[in-house]
């Protein structure tokens, strides 16, 4: 992503409900099992950021990250 730049990210989760946690980038979005999620942002800061699932969803739960590159 650039910096500054708006960008939609679309969620899915086609199991069981998930949550899209980063305080950095000010998300912080739940996806119900079977359904999608529109998160729109606008990063201001530079740099890697990692996300989290902040709702336990089963035995994977704590492997369940992402990194987002603002440049």
């Amino acid at each position: 992503m650039k910096k500054g730049e708006t960008v939609k990210l679309v969620l899915h989760s086609e199991d069981v409900t998930h949550g899209f946690f980063m305080r950095a980038l000010k998300i912080d979005e739940e996806i119900p099992p079977g359904k999608t999620a529109e998160v729109v942002i606008t990063p201001q800061t530079a740099g890697i950021f990692t996300t989290i699932c902040h709702h336990f969803c089963g035995v994977n739960h704590g492997n369940m990250k992402m990194t987002i590159v603002v440049e």
